[in-house]
């Protein structure tokens, strides 16, 4: 989001999901925050969640490799696509913290009276099943383990230079996955207690 605009004929994405398309070229345009002023929100809220991606370095800019964007975009399979900086690497790490420090600054001087909420979502190692909870395998759970390690710290860094901030965590009780949530089977594919829960902590920041 904090890295320069990169252009693209918004025709060649190749979908009928219109929201879809509408993400990705804002990973090009880097107009999200621009989008959202134009909204006046009282509220934005923010996960990390998606913050697990490769990414791919376009000249002096960023783009998310995400499975969404290698399905639509025929660029993908491009030249200049082929430098894919991997997500457990220094590389990345250091340009989280450089550029989530820009975000933060845009972030309290377009949105001074903006509360921003943080949901602190995590992987979780549990899921339901057939209404018995169930344990994901030994590699997923340790994949969860450093995942979730990096959250904390990610999360820290935006609660610690955000001014008008408040952060919204679940009880690990009814934190589980779904094995029959719509999107499928994954650590933070939550059971339907989840998101009700979390929606109520939503109300009562705002009530």
């Amino acid at each position: 989001m904090m890295s320069a605009p990169i252009p693209i004929d918004h025709t060649i994405l190749s979908s009928e999901n219109q929201w879809l398309k509408w993400v990705i070229l804002n990973d090009y345009n880097k107009t999200s925050i621009s989008q959202i002023k134009n909204k006046n929100p009282d509220y934005i809220l923010i996960d990390l969640i998606e913050e697990r991606h490769d990414i791919i370095k376009v000249g002096d800019s960023y783009l998310t490799l995400s499975d969404d964007f290698i399905k639509i975009n025929p660029f993908a399979k491009k030249e200049e696509y082929s430098h894919v900086v991997g997500r457990e690497s220094d590389d990345v790490v250091k340009l989280f913290y450089e550029k989530s420090a820009s975000f933060c600054e845009r972030i309290n001087s377009d949105f001074p009276n903006t509360t921003v909420i943080i949901h602190d979502a995590k992987y979780s190692d549990y899921y339901m099943d057939k209404g018995k909870i169930k344990r994901f395998d030994e590699i997923r759970c340790h994949k969860n383990k450093v995942m979730n390690s990096r959250l904390d710290c990610y999360v820290s860094f935006l609660m610690n230079r955000i001014s008008n901030v408040k952060k919204i965590s679940i009880d690990k009780e009814i934190s589980l996955a779904s094995s029959s949530h719509k999107w499928g089977l994954s650590p933070f594919h939550y059971i339907d207690e989840y998101y009700l829960e979390f929606i109520n902590k939503v109300r009562k920041i705002i009530s």
